[in-house]
């Protein structure tokens, strides 16, 4: 385990924000820079300067080559429309070497907006494109909702926001080449498959490469079954396809599949992967929080490895993964080096442990950390500290300056459990700064009455002071006297499932002093990140109760609030009743799921003096508590304007602020340009005021999707926009404005369209009626539907059915739908009809509605099958039944009567009722009726209908000829006729059978049925059979002939068998095939073909579907040998007609068989050792089959003296400047003994030698044994 692995979410918290951040563009210098503006001009222009640009994206890429290195300056402000979307990118940069790169103003400063209607890039194969610095929002596509890649594709420091695909895709679809993604942000996107990125569609190759960027909010829904994978990204798996994701964040994205299937009611699994799905590739230092996925057999909440394929299982990577910060186990490929782990030392320590005789293990614990550390930190890179069970205090457990070239983990065992006490004397600890990049953990720790390590310094102000990267879980910091935590320089603080109670930062020196503020956590570092904690009663003696935040001049630090709440935060001083539990300056800070409650100073003071940033929360509750403000505004309004916070951009959405102690103000103003600030889906009730203030007038405010039950102040010089807005049913919403000190000089606002409630009926007749409380659109003169240019489905107010009640003058209610989202319904019922009255009541706003309970008259109309029919048949019965308005009726029943005779009650569905009614009654007339039961909607009503019952006898005569061969056909006939009269039926059908076999029907026309039946049975005697089943008043009658099936003659086809001629090899086995064909050359399949080696018979083969016959024949012998296959032919059974049936004749072909001679040779090599002389004997036997020649080379080592050695065959040279003795061997004979033998004697000196015999290379030897005498040893 590596304890860097969530090092990487402290580094990427600030571009979760949208803040700024400097560009990592790898892009070389251009040789050609374009410049666009939102108002600029496409044809008059040249695009070549700021002061000449174009107008359009499109433009801009149109005038650039293929072999052009461009960049593509894009001015602040939105682009849209043609030219600035659907745009194609094709150049042949790769093999012309350009490339074209698309930078924005500034981060987050340049929008790309589709208009909910288009994409905006498709990149072609051939090109390569950066884009930097832009934002992309409000696109939709069926596939890729921002953009299509095929090319080579770059993003780094962008932003995605509110893109939607049908299909794949909600901001990618990549079918092939390469995408690499650096420090961007993704959020509130989705498709069916990969809310995100949908990779590898139609690919055999590519790479995408996802680093340091955040994916919020990004979900998939679809009901097909193909679909729902990849909340976020969707990555397909193939040896060739490659996605690596590291160091990136996931947070809140989902999967959602609403796919059922009678046919499949039980699926092994639908959607996969809540965050992503990654088919191969890898997962490197990511964190998963809050992932969800949904579906009848859902898997993989946060991601989903799929390891069904082989080289998935081999290539998927993954390590130092959390979910939920719960650390995932790794997973490697079989070729990992360990890149991402080190060994880990582990040590224990309890405060009954011992400095002197303990060792550091379990069983023999250290009784200081600081005795733990010291022993152990020169022999790691990551050290784990155990505290065992218990309360440390004193000297060696605090005022510890701990070493930054590691990573060190100190954990307890849990918060209930080890306790470090600072005994209101003590700092605790100090994490000094580093480059780097170790990491410090504190885990499942609770920190008691610690001190400031600096009280009344601007440096190392915590009792715990952070400049590296620090990670806190599962603790508790309570009673610090000065701030609990301080995250300094350039520190990265993360912390998680903590806890800070009672901290107060007051040290009275003075006010504004760095002692009296940020009494839970004082930070001025890089980035501090807080998930799923808690702060309880903490002080301060001016600001930041709970949280401290100051950047400055050069450096605009971040803050993230994820899942945490903020409590009963006051400030100990009466003269400063500004304090805040939040205190930022030039911070970005991000809040996310958090509440506010109970503070009796305010919740968030802002300021932002030196430099541009950003305030986001995101479904934020501020209830009963503090409010917010600036650091400077007052109560009594006091010079508002001039001390109100500058530089600050807001982005609120989807929260509530109820009933605030103080005052509520949005100071939006100061030197931000165009970035917009925005305030969606909030509420906003029984709050003093609401400011939302303003002095720039390149500054703008939206405001929509609210719900606003509070006065509003605004500033001067300011663009509002408050369409689409709840303000509590009132006719004319401007007359809730008001402005700071009656001044509205160069402030515009934009209200033309509020959201109106009122109550709905369904108006259906019955003692119910569906009572719906709907939003509707109005401009103060007409209310309109909910389609009327607003999708009422980005109504996000946190209103719930339980803000209002419904009531009435009589009746009770039953709730069908309780969101908003699809209307408040309630099902309203009432024991008696008439007029009644209904209302409404929300946030004190009564809403009435007049309805009318009544019931309405209905009509009922019957048909028949038929109005003449005779015994036992059916007659179909069909009844319509609908109201007054000629609507269809779908309730209630029909009792039926014949001859006033009830015989079914039958439930109404969709305004019918069908009945079948078997037939047995007299011959003559009768009558159906039927009545339909009066019900609470409708009255009743009653129809009859008349038939006649009749019956006449029939017969039926079969012609057809007496016999027939298997394959014609023959005509069969049948006459159909009235037994009584005679005369021809006209109507009905006659089934034919042979036996109780069903040849086929028809029909009868002027008494007559005629069939063709093609014979394909077995000979012999068969019986036909015709039946008439009988119609209306005729009634059925059949008849039988008898029918012989004769033998046909099966056609004869000459054969033709095809074989090559073959080579083998002596002792092994050789393939023989031979392929069977007809007179065709088509192939025969099933048959035998015999194979003869010199006329002997050598075994047998079946031919495949192709006509081939294989044969595997150990070659035993060499030369050349005759090969034949045969084929004895074949006869079919006549009985059985097939087109493909023949009578095969006999055939066969001949070919040889050629098998090179052979020697297999075997060489036995002795020697013995007499003083100095060695004598060598070598036996080879030639094993056969044939004759051999060759030659046997033997190198003498040096030290030994060469002798003419005797040999029973062959001759020797010697060559003495090689060394080397040569044995030419002629027509060596055959002989499993000895064939031949050399015998030598050699001179040597002392030493070891060897001796080492190798054959010459000839096709015609092969060499069975050959030892080499080794270490022969000479004294």
């Amino acid at each position: 385990m590596n304890y860097n692995k969530l090092f990487p979410l402290v580094l990427l918290l600030g571009f979760l924000l949208l803040f700024s951040m400097s560009s990592i563009s790898s892009v070389s210098a251009a040789n050609k820079n374009i410049y666009v503006d939102t108002n600029g001009n496409d044809t008059g222009n040249l695009g070549n300067s700021t002061d000449s640009p174009y107008a359009t994206i499109d433009k801009a890429i149109s005038v650039s080559g293929h072999s052009d290195s461009v960049t593509i300056h894009l001015s602040k402000g939105t682009f849209r429309g043609s030219g600035n979307s659907l745009i194609t990118i094709n150049k042949a940069h790769r093999t012309q070497g350009g490339n074209i790169t698309i930078v924005g103003a500034g981060y987050n400063k340049t929008f790309i907006d589709g208009y909910y209607n288009s994409h905006i890039f498709d990149v072609k194969l051939d090109s390569v494109v950066t884009l930097e610095n832009l934002t992309f929002i409000n696109c939709k596509s069926v596939n890729g909702g921002v953009i299509t890649s095929s090319g080579n594709l770059k993003f780094v420091n962008c932003i995605f926001e509110n893109n939607r695909a049908v299909t794949n895709g909600g901001v990618l679809y990549i079918t092939s080449g390469t995408c690499s993604i650096y420090n961007s942000v993704f959020n509130n996107n989705s498709a069916a498959t990969g809310g995100v990125i949908y990779f590898g569609a139609y690919s055999t190759s590519g790479s995408l490469i996802v680093n340091k960027s955040n994916f919020t909010n990004n979900y998939v829904n679809s009901s097909n079954f193909n679909h729902g994978h990849g909340g976020a990204i969707y990555s397909m798996g193939s040896q060739t396809l490659s996605s690596t994701i590291m160091n990136s964040i996931f947070i809140n994205n989902s999967a959602v599949s609403n796919y059922h299937s009678s046919s499949n009611p039980n699926p092994t699994y639908v959607n996969r992967g809540g965050s992503v799905y990654l088919g191969s590739g890898s997962l490197i230092n990511n964190s998963f929080i809050s992932s969800s996925i949904f579906g009848p057999a859902p898997q993989g909440s946060a991601f989903y490895i799929d390891v069904d394929g082989v080289y998935n299982a081999e290539n998927n990577l993954r390590i130092n993964c959390s979910i939920n910060n719960v650390s995932e186990p790794n997973i490697y490929t079989p070729n990992y080096k360990g890149d991402y782990l080190e060994d880990i030392i582990h040590v224990y320590v309890s405060p009954n442990g011992s400095d002197v005789f303990g060792d550091g293990s379990k069983n023999s614990p250290y009784a200081t950390i600081s005795k733990a550390i010291d022993s152990k930190v020169d022999f790691t890179k990551n050290l784990f500290v155990y505290l065992l069970a218990g309360n440390y205090t004193g000297f060696g457990n605090v005022k510890i300056n701990l070493p930054n070239y590691i990573n060190l983990k100190i954990s307890g065992y849990g918060s209930n459990n080890t306790f470090i006490d600072g005994e209101s004397i003590n700092w605790i600890f100090k994490f000094n700064t580093t480059n780097l990049g170790f990491l410090f953990t504190l885990s499942n720790l609770t920190i008691n009455n610690p001190v400031s390590y600096n009280k009344s310094g601007s440096e190392n102000v915590g009792a715990i002071v952070n400049y590296c990267n620090f990670i806190i879980e599962n603790s508790v910091f309570r009673n610090s006297i000065g701030s609990a935590i301080s995250n300094e320089g350039n520190g990265n603080l993360t912390i998680i499932n903590s806890s800070f109670i009672n901290n107060s930062a007051a040290n009275g020196i003075g006010m504004g002093s760095l002692g009296n503020v940020g009494g839970g956590i004082y930070n001025t570092g890089q980035y501090l990140a807080v998930f799923n904690s808690i702060f309880i009663s903490n002080r301060c003696g001016y600001s930041g109760s709970a949280i401290y935040s100051k950047g400055d001049s050069n450096k605009i630090t971040n803050v993230l609030l994820v899942n945490t709440t903020v409590y009963n935060s006051t400030s100990l001083s009466d003269d400063y009743v500004f304090g805040s539990a939040i205190f930022i300056t030039c911070t970005n800070f991000t809040a996310i799921n958090s509440s506010f409650m109970n503070n009796s100073i305010y919740d968030i003071v802002t300021n932002g003096v030196y430099g541009n940033s950003s305030i986001s929360l995101f479904n934020v509750i501020f209830n009963g508590s503090g409010g917010i403000t600036s650091d400077s505004f007052r109560s009594d309004n006091i010079n508002l304007h001039n001390n109100a916070l500058k530089n600050v951009v807001w982005k609120v959405y989807n929260s509530s602020f109820i009933d605030l102690k103080n005052d509520l103000v949005f100071n939006c103003f100061g030197n931000v340009g165009n970035l917009g600030n925005v305030f969606s889906g909030n509420l906003f009730k029984g709050n003093f005021s609401l400011g939302i203030l303003g002095t720039n007038t390149s500054n703008s405010v939206v405001f929509s999707n609210s719900t606003i039950l509070t006065p509003i102040i605004l500033g001067f010089n300011t663009s509002y926009n408050f369409n689409y807005n709840w303000w509590g049913n009132i006719e004319q919403v401007n007359s809730i404005f008001s402005f700071y000190n009656n001044d509205s000089s160069g402030s515009n606002i934009t209200l033309d369209k509020w959201i109106v409630l009122s109550l709905s009926s369904d108006n259906s007749p019955g003692l119910s009626q569906y009572i719906s409380l709907i939003f509707r659109v109005t401009n103060g003169t007409n209310i309109f539907d909910n389609n009327y240019d607003y999708d009422i489905g980005e109504f996000l107010s946190s209103l719930s059915s339980e803000n209002f009640t419904f009531g009435a003058s009589d009746g009770n209610f039953s709730l069908i739908n309780n969101s908003f989202l699809n209307n408040i319904t309630y099902l309203y019922t009432s024991n008696k009809y008439g007029s009644q009255i209904i209302n409404a009541t929300i946030f004190n706003k009564t809403f009435w509605l007049d309805l009318d309970l009544y019931r309405l008259n209905s009509t009922t109309n019957i048909n028949i099958s038929s109005n003449l029919t005779r015994n036992n048949s059916i007659i179909n019965i069909i009844i319509e039944i609908y109201d007054n308005g000629k609507l269809p009726i779908n309730e209630g029943f029909i009792e039926l009567f014949v001859d006033g005779n009830s015989f079914a009650n039958v439930s109404v569905v969709n305004g019918k009722v069908l009945k079948d009614l078997l037939i047995n009654l007299s011959e003559g007339g009768h009558i159906i009726k039927a009545v339909y039961n009066p019900s609470s909607k409708y009255f009743s009503s009653e129809t009859l209908v008349n038939f006649e019952v009749k019956s006449v006898k029939t017969q039926l005569n079969l012609n057809s000829s007496k016999n027939g061969k298997i394959g014609d056909k023959t005509l069969i006939s049948a006459l159909v006729f009235d037994d009584d009269s005679g005369n021809p039926i006209n109507k009905g059908t006659v089934e034919f059978y042979l036996g109780d076999i069903l040849l086929g029907k028809s029909s009868i026309n002027n008494g007559k049925a005629v069939f063709e039946w093609l014979i394909n049975t077995n000979i012999g005697n068969k019986t036909l059979n015709a039946k008439f089943s009988g119609d209306g008043i005729y009634m059925p009658c059949e008849t039988v002939n008898s029918f012989e099936v004769l033998s046909k003659e099966v056609p004869k086809s000459s054969t033709k068998i095809v074989i090559n001629n073959f080579k083998g090899t002596y002792n092994k086995n050789t393939k023989l095939f031979a392929t069977l064909i007809d007179n065709k050359g088509s192939p025969i399949a099933v048959k035998t073909v015999n194979f003869y080696i010199n006329n002997k018979f050598v075994g047998k083969s079946i031919t495949n579907s192709k006509g081939q016959a294989t044969l595997y024949y150990k070659v035993k012998s060499t030369g050349v040998f005759k090969v034949k296959a045969s084929f004895s032919g074949s006869s079919s059974n006549s009985n059985y007609n097939s087109s493909s049936n023949f009578n095969y004749l006999s055939s066969a072909s001949y070919s040889t068989l050629s098998v090179s001679k052979l020697s297999v040779l075997k060489l036995l090599n002795k020697k013995s050792v007499k003083g100095k002389k060695i004598t060598v004997k070598s036996t080879l036997a030639n094993l056969g089959p044939d004759k051999g020649s060759f030659k046997v080379y033997i190198k003498i080592p040096k030290g030994l003296t060469y002798s003419k050695p005797k040999v029973t065959s062959g001759k020797i040279s010697y060559n003495k400047k090689t060394r080397i003795l040569t044995w030419s061997l002629t027509n060596l004979k055959v002989n499993s003994k000895s064939s031949t033998i050399l015998v030598w004697n050699l001179k040597a000196k002392k030493g070891k030698y060897n001796i080492s015999p190798s054959f010459s290379k000839v096709n015609t030897v092969n060499v069975a044994y050959n030892n080499v005498l080794k270490n022969i040893k000479v004294k």
